[in-house]
């Protein structure tokens, strides 16, 4: 009993002597320093740090990298603190000696007082929150040498004013900067080649940015809410702007976009309510969802060719008075230039394939259309509410009706289409419960979601498409009308799916043009079923006819003989009075055409 007890208490010292030695361990090649060596003068395997509390000199010096520790992690199981970290308040200048390399995560976290930092050029890595909230830090210049920037690295650094970042520098993390309020100046360099999301968000005094052509992407809310911010320059090579990139930057008054760049996200002008004028490159498929909503001051806006969609509120509230949309265009998203209320002309070069809801609305515009039904250039826009008549006819020409373009029609019950319409947009005659009957001309090939959803009284529905692309939904045909069209089609697998009625299409031709043949041209007759089927017959050349011998057709006049005999003028007057003497002594030449003369 006494030997257990023995072992017992040998057992506790050594436990205690265990926890009192310091340790360090490694996390994916990252020196990460445990709570045991707090207290120790190590910062790195081969770092040490001294504090001088006279001037409040921080000095790191050694060889490689710092440890990497966890202030600010919030949730974390453990919390590890650099070991200057409870007498931060009385740092006031750091100073990374040469032959440091990395600077840890977190490692000056909070340091408040401390006005000024010196890092040497061994260094080529700032780690992440490393110099997050000090406040006190006004001024940073990074020797050559550095490569990488963490995350948040001086995040919320309140008093810093001016940046000078080196030309080696390649990537600048989220956030490096993230609520740097006093921030008005930052270079950034030729070789940088990543600028993380957020890296600049709410800068509120920076004033103007520069962005190489090596950051193929400009992350998300990367100048959010700098609303000093006046001019924005991305260079040739830049490729994307993420989303919110420049929201509610109110001072923004110049921004220029390159030829290589390709996308535009959602809402990344935002609210810049100083911007008059951009010019978006060609290469841009998608200006997406309010990428430039309630730019108030933007009255010009070039959307050049190449350009394929604009997003819903793209634009909505903008200040432009004409409009050119390009030949490439073929989306228009819903309420893409809502209350652009000075908005009077719009030229539309577009072969839509899409045209969404209120896309127009508020604007000069649509307010002062002349006419109760609304085209935009090839495009069915629209049909006002207090539209009266019984009948539309879509004029010819149309290729897209719009969608809800004749919603809620109730008055309407005959729709006429014209041939060469291809697309009829989602709940374009939504519950129009007069509608009685509708053709669809075979050059139609979709129809969208909810299209004659609600058409309660339509009996007959006709597709004169075989292969058209009717929105796989039962409500998409009204329940109550026959579905006719071919057998092989896809209005046939619509009925066989929704036991719907069905009434084969039969051809009935008639004929529609008719060119009679010529004496030596053939001629053509041409037929044409309602579905647009049509036969071409060709009626054949009978050739010249000269019953009468004279050498000119008897059908169409032509001289068809250029013998010696059918000649005018003297030729003609010394044949005839040769005739005479063939006369007298009965003689009967033959003509090379055939005729025989006396």
């Amino acid at each position: 009993m006494k030997r257990m007890k023995k072992c017992l208490g040998l057992l506790m010292v050594l436990l205690v002597l265990c926890s009192a030695a310091p340790l360090t361990g490694c996390v994916d090649g990252v020196g990460v320093i445990t709570a045991g060596a707090i207290a120790s003068k190590e910062c790195g395997k081969n770092l040490t740090w001294t504090l001088d509390n006279a001037s409040g000199t921080l000095t790191v010096s050694g060889t490689g990298k710092m440890y990497y520790y966890s202030v600010s992690t919030q949730g974390a199981i453990y919390q590890i603190e650099p070991p200057w970290y409870d007498n931060r308040s009385a740092i006031k200048k750091i100073v990374i000696e040469d032959g440091v390399t990395e600077i840890g995560a977190d490692a000056f976290y909070g340091c408040s007082k401390a006005v000024s930092v010196e890092i040497s050029g061994s260094v080529t890595k700032i780690g992440e929150r490393a110099f997050a909230y000090c406040s006190s830090l006004a001024a940073l210049s990074l020797a050559e040498g550095l490569e990488e920037m963490d995350e948040y690295a001086f995040e919320n650094c309140d008093a810093l004013v001016n940046v000078s970042l080196p030309e080696s520098l390649k990537k600048i993390g989220d956030g490096a900067f993230y609520s740097c309020g006093a921030l008005e100046q930052i270079n950034l360099p030729e070789a940088l080649e990543s600028l993380g999301d957020k890296a600049f968000y709410s800068c509120g005094a920076l004033k103007e940015a520069v962005i190489p052509g090596g950051v193929k992407a400009l992350g998300e809310k990367t100048f959010y809410h700098c609303y000093k911010l006046n001019s924005l320059i991305l260079s040739e090579g830049v490729e994307e702007i993420g989303e919110q990139a420049c929201y509610q930057c109110g001072s923004l008054a110049t921004v220029t976009l390159p030829r290589s760049l390709k996308a535009i996200g959602s809402k990344a002008f935002c609210s810049c309510s100083a911007l008059g004028e951009i010019v978006i490159p060609g290469q841009v498929s998608l200006v997406s969802s309010g990428a430039f909503q309630s730019c108030s001051a933007l009255g010009s806006v070039t959307l050049s060719e190449g350009v394929e969609e604009i997003g819903k509120e793209a634009f909505a509230g903008c200040a432009m008075e004409t409009l050119v949309l390009p030949d490439s265009l073929k989306t228009l998203s819903d309420a893409a230039f809502m209350n652009c209320k000075s908005l009077a002309t719009i030229d539309n070069r577009a072969q839509l394939e899409s045209c969404g809801v209120i896309v127009f609305y508020g604007t000069k515009w649509l307010e002062e259309y002349p006419d109760e039904v609304i085209y935009l250039g090839d495009v069915l826009y629209g049909v006002r509410s207090d539209y009266a008549e019984s009948a539309l006819t879509v004029q010819p020409g149309t290729r897209l009706i719009a969608d809800s373009a004749c919603n809620n029609q109730s008055a309407l019950t005959a729709v006429t289409l014209p041939d060469g319409l291809v697309r009829i947009g989602k709940y374009a005659f939504y519950h129009c419960t007069g509608l009685k009957e509708i053709s669809l001309p075979a050059s139609v090939t979709s129809v969208g979601q909810k299209a004659f959803a609600g058409c309660d009284a339509m009996t007959d529905f006709t597709v004169y498409q075989a292969a058209c692309d009717l929105y796989d939904a039962e409500d998409t045909i009204p329940a109550g009308a026959v579905i006719c069209s071919f057998e092989s089609s896809t209005a046939r697998q619509y009925a066989l799916k929704y036991d719907r009625a069905f009434q084969a299409h039969l051809h009935s031709y008639a004929q529609v043009d008719r060119m009679p043949a010529t004496c030596t041209e053939n001629g053509q007759e041409t037929r044409r079923c309602v579905c647009g089927d049509t036969v071409i017959t060709a009626i054949e050349a009978p050739g010249h006819q000269d019953a009468d011998g004279d050498g000119v057709c008897d059908a169409c006049r032509e001289v068809i003989c250029s013998c010696l005999c059918h000649q005018s003028g003297f030729k003609g007057l010394l044949y005839r009075f040769v005739r005479i003497f063939w006369q007298l002594f009965r003689i009967h030449p033959v003509c090379d055409c055939g005729v025989s003369h006396y």
